[in-house]
């Protein structure tokens, strides 16, 4: 999931999680780093977890503000 590599950018997928660990969506998002993807992800946080990918590597989990019960 390349995007721009001629202006540094790298594509990354947060996928937003339920409470049973079931993927309900997924965002792409393009970025420079890690840091900057952190960033657009952890605006996705809600009632699910989010889960940031970049590629097959594992980036950062941003656990849900409140979850449903």
């Amino acid at each position: 999931m390349s995007a721009s590599p001629e202006h540094g950018e790298r594509g990354y997928r947060a996928t937003l999680v339920d409470q049973r660990g079931m993927v309900v969506s997924t965002v792409r998002i393009v970025a420079a780093d890690d840091a900057e993807a952190c960033e657009k992800a952890i605006v996705l946080v809600g009632d699910h977890d989010v889960d940031l990918w970049e590629d097959l590597r594992f980036v950062e989990h941003f656990p849900a503000i409140d979850p449903p019960e």
